[in-house]
């Protein structure tokens, strides 16, 4: 009987199908990236101040929180990767360091 050494497989997988996982990953990326861009907004809402430091304080929390959520179901490799395109000191061409 041929038995797979350690670490070999049995049998050679297909490769994995973008599933649900990884599209909640996604979803949740872009909703962090709308709601960054959504806290300096709430300026022109025509709400008191107290309502939009509220507001404000809200979206930027639940920007962090979906963007590290993404990250747990991404993984490490597509953050880093998306966090290079969108990193401000390289949007205008200058390059880091």
């Amino acid at each position: 009987m041929n038995v797979p050494a350690d670490g070999e497989n049995a049998e050679p997988r297909a490769p994995r199908k973008p599933g649900r996982t990884r599209l909640l990953g996604i979803v949740l990326l872009v909703a962090a990236i709308l709601f960054w861009v959504a806290a300096p907004a709430v300026v022109f809402f025509p709400l008191s101040a107290g309502q939009k430091v509220w507001v404000g304080s809200a979206s930027l929390v639940m920007g962090e929180v979906a963007f590290w959520v993404a990250a747990l179901l991404l993984g490490r490799e597509v953050v880093r990767r998306y966090r290079r395109f969108l990193d401000p000191r390289g949007l205008f061409g200058k390059g880091r360091g």
